[in-house]
C-alpha cells in the first residue's frame, strides 16, 4: 500500500504519507484528535481525500487529480471495528461467513471457510453462539475471523483489543499476533496502547495534530522518542536541550551530562557539533532519590526538587518530582517508605551521566 494523504474535516487537516508493505504490520499511535481515525476512513473509503492518492499494489483506490475513487465495499480491506459490530442475530459461523457468502460463495462453502478460521484461532467450539452468548475476547476473534474470511487484500484493526479486560486482552493479543503473523497483504493497527503496538507491529508510525511526528522499528522509536506523547508512551523522561561541550542546556531550565554508553550504539554527545539542537532521554528508573545531597563522588548529575505526586504503577511507585529538570522517577514501595516520600518532601536526584541518552532532534 502506497498513500499520499490530504483531507480536511472542519477545521482539521491530516497530510501523511505512508508505505505498508505485504505482510507488514504498522502501528498507528497518537494522542485523542492526532488523525488516527480519519486515517482509517480514509483507508477504508468512508472518506474521500482532498488531494494526493491511496494505492493497493497496482490499483489506484482514491485519487482526486485522476478522478479515481473505489468504493469501500470494492476496495477488498477487511476492517475490525473497536465495537466490533457483530450481527446480533447470526451465529458465530454465520457471522464469519457472511463476507465469503456476500462475495458469491455458496452457504456451505461460506460456511466451511468460516469454521476453518474460526478454528484457527480457537473459536471451534463456540461456533453456534450468537454474539451475545460469548465472551469479550471470543467476539474479538469473532470479528477478526470475519474480516480475514473474506480473503482480503488490506487489514485494518481499529483498537481492536480497547474493550477487553485485562487478561482477555493478553489471550486476544496472541491470536492476533498469530493472524496477522500468516496475513499476506498490508496490515494497519491503529491503537492507543503501546504494549500492543510494540508487540504486534513491524514499525510504528506516531501522529500529532495530523502530522508524523516519529515512524521507524518499535525498539527504535522506544529508544529515542522524537517527542514528549511518545516518550510518556515509552515511559521515559524526555528533555530537549542544546548541546554544550558534554552537557545540554535544557530548554525548561537546568543542565544534564550525558555520556556514550559502551555498546549503547548511540553516537557519543561529544562528536556533535556544540550548539547541536539535542534531545535527552532518561529512564526513570535510572534516577536516584536522596533526602540530601549526595556527597563527593556522586553521579555527575546532581538536583534539588520537591515531591509532586505519587502514582502507583504494577509493583512501582511513580514520582513525581518538580525541579530543574522534572524528572518521573520509578522507585519500590519500600524504598518510598524508608524515604518518607509524600507531596512537598525536598529530594535530591541524582543521575549518571551513562543515563543520560542524548542524540540529534529530529528536524521539523
Amino acid at each position: 500500500m502506497d498513500a499520499d494523504i490530504d483531507v480536511s474535516r472542519g477545521g482539521f487537516r491530516l497530510r501523511v504519507g505512508l508505505q505498508v508493505a505485504p505482510g507488514e504490520t504498522l502501528a498507528v499511535l497518537g494522542p485523542n484528535g492526532a488523525g488516527k481515525t480519519t486515517l482509517l476512513r480514509v483507508l477504508a473509503g468512508l472518506l474521500a481525500l482532498d488531494a494526493g492518492h491511496l494505492r493497493l499494489g497496482p490499483q489506484t483506490l482514491d485519487s482526486p487529480a485522476e478522478r479515481v475513487f473505489v468504493a469501500p465495499q470494492l476496495r477488498g480491506a477487511g476492517v475490525v471495528f473497536q465495537d466490533y459490530r457483530l450481527f446480533p442475530h447470526l451465529s458465530a459461523r454465520d457471522n464469519v461467513a457472511f463476507g465469503p457468502t456476500a462475495a458469491g460463495l455458496r452457504r456451505r462453502a461460506a460456511r466451511a471457510v468460516a469454521d476453518r478460521e474460526l478454528e484457527r484461532l480457537g473459536l471451534g467450539p463456540v461456533a453456534g453462539h450468537r454474539p451475545a452468548q460469548l465472551s469479550g475476547g471470543q467476539a474479538q476473534r469473532v470479528a477478526l475471523a470475519r474480516a480475514l474470511a473474506a480473503s482480503p487484500r488490506l487489514l485494518l484493526l481499529d483498537e481492536p483489543l480497547a474493550a477487553l479486560d485485562a487478561r482477555s486482552r493478553a489471550d486476544s493479543r496472541t491470536a492476533l499476533r498469530t493472524a496477522l503473523a500468516c496475513f499476506p497483504g498490508p496490515a494497519l493497527l491503529v491503537t492507543h496502547d503501546p504494549l500492543e503496538a510494540l508487540t504486534l507491529a513491524d514499525r510504528l508510525l506516531v501522529l500529532e495534530r495530523g502530522e508524523a511526528v516519529q515512524e521507524g522499528a518499535p525498539a527504535d522509536v522506544a529508544r529515542r522518542p522524537a517527542t514528549d506523547y511518545v516518550a510518556r508512551l515509552v515511559g521515559l523522561n524526555l528533555y530537549p536541550g542544546t548541546l554544550d561541550g558534554d552537557r545540554v542546556r535544557l530548554e525548561g531550565g537546568g543542565t544534564l551530562v550525558a555520556a556514550a554508553r559502551a555498546g549503547d550504539g548511540d553516537s557519543d554527545p561529544a562528536a556533535l557539533p556544540g550548539g547541536s539542537r539535542v534531545l535527552v532521554a532518561v529512564d526513570p528508573a535510572a534516577v536516584s532519590v536522596h533526602l540530601e545531597r549526595p556527597a563527593a563522588g556522586s553521579p555527575r548529575n546532581v538536583w534539588p526538587g520537591t515531591v509532586r505526586a505519587l502514582d502507583l504503577l504494577g509493583n512501582r511507585v511513580r514520582v513525581d518530582v518538580a525541579g530543574a529538570p522534572p524528572a518521573l522517577v520509578d522507585l519500590t514501595a519500600p524504598a518510598v517508605a524508608e524515604l518518607g516520600l509524600r507531596p512537598g518532601t525536598p529530594v535530591w536526584l541524582s543521575l549518571k551521566a551513562s543515563e543520560a541518552r542524548a542524540y540529534p532532534a529530529p528536524v521539523r
